[in-house]
Order: C-alpha cells, then structure tokens, then sequence
C-alpha cells in the first residue's frame, strides 16, 4: 500500500488482470477491484472479456465485442443511467464517484489505434491527476495495488512445506473442459490458479490436457508438466487399413487372398506404446478367430508363435501415426496407439518442467 500525495490517473484498460487494483475509496470506504479483462477457454475457442466502466454512475460492464478499426475502448450499450461504458478513461469509484473529473465523459469514436493505447499506457500511474475531480478537497488518496498472484503463491507455499507438491491441471474434450485443484485453496484463490493456469500455463502445452505438479524451491515456483493429447477426439485421422496391410493379413491369414479378407471382421485387438527406446505391445487375446465368408471356414490363428514377425510388421505401419498435435518442449515423450476391430487411436504425452521466479509477479 503506497500513499500517494497527488493521486495519479489509472485507466481500466491498463491494468493487469495479474494485478489488479483492489481500491478502499477513501470518502466512503466501498472496496473496487478493477482490472482490464479476463480470459476464458471455452468450446469455441479462446475469448477476451473485457471491462468497461460507464463514464456517468461508475457501474462496471464487461463484453466480448472487438472493433474492426483497432482496439475497443467504448461500447455502443449504454448504461442504464444512459452513461457511456468505456475503458480509457481514468477510473472513478463506482459508489460516491470520488476522483470522477472533467475527462470522464463520453466520446463520439469507440477505438483506438496502437498508437493512442501506447500512449495510454504510457500515461497509466505515470500522470498527475489534474485540479478539480470530485472529493479533491476531503481526502488524500490511498490505492492499494496488491499482488493477487504473490497471494496465491503464499498460500500454494503453505500448502507444500511438507515437500508434497500441488496438484492441479485440466482436460479438454466433448463441450468444453473441466479443471482441478487439489484441496485446500479458498474459492478466490483457485480462481486466481485457474486464470494462471489458462492465461499462461496452458498456452505452454498449446491448450492440451495437462496435470501439473508445482512444488517450491526457495523464491522459484517449479512445475512438472504432464500433457496429453488426441484420443477419441482424432479417431478418424488413421484407419485400419493402414494397419492391416497385405503383408500382415498375409501372416495371419496366409491361406486365404488378402484382397478378399474383410478387415471390418477381423477381431485383433492392441495397444502400442512408442518411446524414443522403441516399442511395446499389449494384445488383448492370444489367439485369432477369422470367420471367412466365401469359403465359409473358420480360422483359428495363435498370435503367441506369430508376434516375432508380426510386431515388427506392425510397428512399422503404424509408428508414423500421430494424434494431430504437439508441444514446444523437450521432455520424456511417448505416444500409445490403440487397435480395436474398426477403430484406431492415437494419444501422445509429454512430461516437462517448468520454472517461474515469484519476483517477476
């Protein structure tokens, strides 16, 4: 808490969703958190939500509306009291408007350029508020700008003195993904590890699943990072027939025409994990039980003397299939392809590490 004998001008689009401004007004003691935006992964995509603040009663709006001439700074939706919301303009409490001036008013032009918004930021806690703005004369101001994050770490410490990391992480997959947390944070707190979490762990392991272990070491935050991806999602990128080529139905069925074996029927069952040390098959039956149509015969097939020749066959076809994904760091990697009559799947992993020094929040 910094006491400031000329209050400064802050403006709502400047400030860090990381670090907002936890304001008690100093006139009537109404506590305002105000904060640029939030960020959200949903289904459809990635969206900012930003904050706007009307320049009339102080009320706080939030919308997703971009502007197709640069950056939105106003909205066309008027508050009830018919103040203009708007996000570049110095920020006022909401319930007695105590630092509300002159400039806080309503503009024709709802954008602005790269240009104007480095402008503003480089006016944001730099410039002098000017002579005039309502409550000058009662008070000095006091903001308080609290580090959220330094909370959350603080009691992410408390939570793994004994050595024990925290765990937490999220999955994506059918209408949008769930997150977890290990027990022991508040519901603020875990709000704060989820916005850490979307805003800059996930984009580390390009928004795929991923568990994370976070422990610490001295002032250093260390995370080891477990991200997977493909599955059920992506079943459709490889097909049997990759699999199953003339030289395998050759092996296990070398009786019969493999043009003329339906591989639809064929009841082979697997699982295939791929390391940099090589490979690993897991079958789901030792033997193979082919029911061929035009010569109406059943083929009873011992996978146990065959899997010498056929494993490597196999690995051969299908260690090129990937899950249609991938994630910028080194770490121990490994994929598992998994066969079942009709349907392939592909999921990859990776663990890596990560470090962040609490003095950069």
């Amino acid at each position: 808490m910094s006491e400031k004998k000329q209050p400064r001008k802050y403006f709502l689009s400047q400030i860090s969703p990381y670090r907002p401004l936890k304001v008690t007004c100093p006139v009537c003691t109404t506590v305002t958190v105000f904060s640029s935006h939030i960020h959200l992964n949903t289904s459809e995509g990635s969206i900012h939500i930003n904050n706007y603040q009307c320049q009339s009663c102080g009320k706080i709006e939030t919308s997703d509306e971009n502007h197709p001439d640069g950056v939105r700074v106003g909205l066309e939706k008027l508050c009830e009291c018919g103040g203009q919301f708007r996000s570049d303009k110095n920020i006022f409490c909401p319930s007695c408007q105590y630092r509300k001036s002159e400039e806080n008013k309503e503009e024709d032009k709802l954008f602005a350029t790269e240009e104007e918004m480095e402008q503003l930021s480089t006016r944001h806690d730099e410039e002098e508020m000017l002579p005039g703005y309502k409550g000058e004369e009662n008070v000095k101001e006091t903001i308080e700008e609290e580090s959220d994050m330094r909370k959350l770490f603080n009691a992410l410490r408390e939570l793994t003195t004994d050595g024990t990391p925290f765990k937490f992480g999220f999955s994506v997959g059918g209408k949008g993904g769930e997150s977890f947390f290990d027990e022991g944070l508040d519901k603020d707190m875990q709000y704060l590890l989820y916005t850490w979490m979307n805003e800059s762990l996930a984009p580390e392991s390009n928004y795929h699943a991923t568990d994370y272990e976070l422990t610490f070491n001295g002032n250093t935050i260390d995370l080891e990072c477990s991200a997977s991806w493909g599955g059920w999602m992506y079943d459709n990128l490889h097909t049997y027939d990759e699999i199953f080529t003339s030289d395998v139905v050759e092996l296990l069925l070398p009786d019969l025409d493999p043009d003329n074996v339906n591989l639809e029927e064929l009841p082979l069952s697997f699982e295939c994990t791929i390391d940099e040390n090589g490979y690993d098959f897991s079958w789901g039956s030792d033997s193979l039980d082919y029911y061929d149509e035009e010569t109406e015969e059943n083929y009873d097939v011992s996978l146990d003397e065959l899997k010498p020749q056929l494993e490597p066959l196999l690995n051969d076809n299908i260690c090129d299939f990937d899950s249609g994904g991938s994630v910028d760091h080194e770490g121990s990697w490994f994929k598992r392809i998994s066969v079942e009559p009709g349907e392939v799947t592909v999921e990859e992993f990776i663990t890596f590490h990560l470090s962040f020094d609490i003095d950069e929040f």
